[in-house]
């Protein structure tokens, strides 16, 4: 709760110094009826004075402002493990949507992010929001995407926790399970994004000898490792086991007390 203050305080007073050194220093705050930003503060290359990242009304296309690149590398300076950039498209009920996305806002964002080439899609919330208050900005620019560093891992590791996957008979490839797929990417996340570590440990059911087992049981559980490391995560953060045999979750006399046998467990530290 205090670094997520921290960061919100300190979004605020970047926010604020930027408008008191606009509209009261410079005295340029462009209200669409004012001469606001002339020809002449808007140079060649298309970027306007003073506004890090500002819109046309009903415009998806983003327009950066002198100190855009300070702006935009403070905010990537701020994400920390455990946190990502959250890039809110807004749009007014009054604004057309001529792009092809659901939704003027959404277009904005993506748009946005494409800014932030430095962080990778991994670290990046996408999302869009109507906002009532662009329609008295109606033909001017628009601060219309709002982008702040928020915490994500607290949740996540609070949702995720221990996990079984099953596999068929003498086999190290596991049986394929939605809920399995969206519990790898959920801890993939967790993991590069966190100090935790996890422990797999691969069982089986008790056909076969007590060395073929172990030997199952550890194909298993490095199956699993295989692909959380491919999919980004150290492998330092893995540790595999096999107990083969020896810890039968069910009874190994009936088939459907095997086929829940042969399995892995994931444990996260």
């Amino acid at each position: 709760m205090k670094k997520t203050l921290a960061i919100a305080g300190l979004a605020l007073w970047m926010i604020g110094s930027g408008w008191y050194y606009t509209c009261k220093i410079k005295e340029r705050c462009y209200d669409g009826s004012s001469p606001g930003h002339s020809e002449t503060e808007v140079n060649q290359s298309g970027i306007i004075a003073d506004y890090p990242l500002m819109f046309d009304w009903e415009s998806e296309k983003p327009m950066i402002g002198t100190g855009f690149v300070v702006w935009r590398d403070s905010l990537a300076s701020l994400i920390k493990p455990g946190s990502k950039l959250k890039l809110s498209g807004l749009f007014s009920p009054e604004e057309k949507n001529l792009t092809s996305e659901q939704d003027l806002g959404l277009a904005r964002a993506r748009l946005a992010r494409t800014l932030f080439s430095g962080v990778p899609d991994s670290l990046i919330l996408i999302e869009s929001r109507t906002d009532g208050g662009l329609l008295a900005s109606a033909g001017s620019k628009l601060a219309a995407v709002d982008i702040s560093v928020v915490e994500t891992v607290s949740n996540e590791v609070e949702e995720i926790g221990s996990f079984t996957i099953n596999f068929p008979s003498n086999s190290a490839a596991r049986i394929s399970d939605p809920a399995t797929d969206i519990y790898l990417d959920k801890l993939v996340e967790v993991l590069k994004n966190s100090d935790k570590t996890i422990e797999i440990t691969g069982h089986t059911d008790n056909i076969g000898t007590n060395e073929i087992n172990e030997k199952m049981g550890l194909m298993r559980a490095n199956a699993i490792r295989s692909v959380l490391i491919s999919k980004g995560v150290p492998a330092a953060k893995i540790l595999t086991f096999s107990k083969g045999e020896e810890l039968p979750a069910f009874s190994n006399d009936t088939e459907e007390g095997r086929s829940k046998n042969r399995r892995i467990e994931i444990i996260v530290k």
